[in-house]
Parts: structure tokens; sequence; C-alpha cells
């Protein structure tokens, strides 16, 4: 199994998206990165809310919360059946001042009597960074203290346990992984685990896409297979990249060399790449998969395709 380094995750959820690479011309595109954020984003009437979905995991399963309510902090709070109020929740501060570890307008995972998780799902693949804090002051604000278990708290990609750095100095355990590749309905879930006393955690949770890849397109204009790969650099700044391997049903591309190069953002490159006709027989599903680089992270990604 292939990971990126400090990330732990499966090669399967790679975007081989160094794919995109720079030996073709690219094509000014007006794009920009997307960006899903926690707290902004927060809803109130909405569980799944576009791309994020707040609950619980019991018994390490994921359960989503179906009861909302206007807490006693003046915002909305999703929480767990039969749990007291904020003490198993994904709960929003609305009021002007500090309660409970939790700044005003600032999410709490309240653990006192559950697991309770914010679960971001990608609904597209592509090269995203994600950025975690979870923790805070376990000083007395707005009626009492929390914070407590920010040690326990945890980030996974797709039940993969991501490591994070915890700073005892700040109360704050937190997670920052770029470049990495996301296949569409990757789940990533920020929690906390239960503690039975000051369990409102504040936490700080946003991801944001810098690369997109398009639907590989497949030819087969005589005795071999053509590959087209499209990707667009939707981030801020240039990103370097890379393709090192590439195979069709296990057969590897007869591309020479291999494209690297510099993608400036808000464009878009087009990558063919040349495998023999023998990968597979036409209306044959066999798998696409490329490894390589992108920006800061090392990539390798499977994806199904049907033979022309």
């Amino acid at each position: 199994m292939v990971t990126v380094s400090g990330s732990g995750l499966p090669d399967r959820h790679f975007i081989g998206l160094a794919l995109l690479l720079l030996s073709m011309a690219g094509l000014a595109i007006p794009s920009h990165a997307q960006t899903w954020d926690l707290t902004n984003d927060f809803s109130g009437t909405s569980n799944p809310n576009g791309a994020w979905t707040y609950g619980q995991y019991i018994n390490s399963a994921f359960t989503a919360f179906t009861l909302e309510e206007t807490s006693i902090w003046q915002g909305p709070d999703w929480y767990g059946e039969g749990s007291p109020e904020l003490q198993l929740c994904v709960a929003m501060n609305g009021a002007s001042y500090a309660q409970y570890g939790i700044g005003p307008g600032q999410i709490s995972l309240g653990s006192d009597a559950g697991t309770p998780v914010a679960r971001w799902t990608a609904d597209a693949i592509g090269i995203f960074d994600i950025s975690v804090t979870i923790g805070g002051t376990t000083a007395a604000e707005g009626g009492g203290f929390g914070n407590v278990n920010a040690h326990q708290a945890g980030l996974n990609i797709d039940s993969v346990a991501q490591a994070g750095i915890y700073n005892s100095n700040t109360n704050v355990y937190s997670w920052l992984i770029q470049d990495v590749g996301l296949s569409a309905r990757t789940t990533v879930d920020a929690y906390v685990n239960q503690h039975y006393s000051g369990g409102s955690t504040q936490t700080i949770f946003t991801v944001i896409q810098q690369a997109a890849l398009a639907a590989p397109q497949l030819t087969r204009p005589g005795d071999f297979i053509i590959v087209t790969l499209k990707v667009t650099n939707v981030g801020s700044a240039a990103a370097n990249a890379t393709i090192t391997a590439a195979t069709l049903n296990g057969v590897s591309t007869t591309t020479r060399p291999l494209p690297s190069g510099t993608i400036p953002s808000g464009v878009t490159i087009s990558v063919p790449l040349t495998f023999p006709g023998n990968a597979g027989s036409p209306g044959q599903s066999v798998p696409l998969k490329f490894s390589g680089a992108y920006g800061t992270g090392s990539y390798a990604y499977s994806m199904p395709v049907t033979l022309p």
C-alpha cells in the first residue's frame, strides 16, 4: 500500500493528479479554489448541509444527528437523542461572548455524553488542503469550562486515523494535510472522544481544493489506446506536478518521457498517455492507475474506466 508521508492514507485515495503535467500547452481559464469552512457553512436547518454532516460515532460507526434546537448558547445545536443539552452535539455558540471554552460564533463538539463528529465529504475527485484545530482554553467562561478532552480529539479520512500534533501549552490538537488527493465520496471526520465533564471542545475545520481532475477520455485510433487526462490548478499558486508511473489494466504506458512541470494557477492541462492495444478489449472495465507528485504531496490513484 502506498501512502503519503505523514498522512497514513491508502493509495486508492491519492489522486495521481500528477497527471496534469506540463509537457502540454495550458489553457488559462477563470477558476478559483473552492473552500469549505465548518463555522462559516454551519446550518441549523439542514443535516446533511452540502458537504457537511453533523453526527456521532456509535461503536466506531458514523450516525448523523436528526435532532436540532436553539440551545442556551443562543445558536443552532445538532444533538444525539436522549442526551442532555450540549452534552453530545455539534453546536454553535451564538452569543457575543465565550462560553465553556467556545468563542463567540465558534463550533463546539460536545463530548460529555458521546463522541461527536463533524464530517466533510468530497463531492468530486481532486487535490485538497485540510486544516483542523480542536481545543483551547480550559478556563471557566460564560458559566463553565470546556476543552478538557482536546488531547483525545482525532481526524479520520475514510476511517484511517491521521497523525496530528498536540500542543500542551495551548491545549490544541491540530492537523494540516496539504495536497492530498481524494476521490469522490471520501469522508473526513473531526471528532472528540467522550469525556464526562468539560467536554465542550472548540473546533475549526476547513478544506480548500487545490486541483480538479476531469473524467479521463479514452480513444483507440489504431492498435493502441490513448488516455487523455485533464487537470485544472484551482489553487492560488503555481504547482509542480509529475507522473512517475501509469498503467492501464496492469499494462504500462509507452509515453516517454513521462510528463512533468509546473502548472500555473487557473490553468487547465490536457495530458495524453499512450498504452498498447492489448491492455484490453472494447467495452471492458479495467483499472487506470497513476502515481506521482503534486505540490508537496506524493500520490497514487486507481479508477475504473471502460475501454473504447
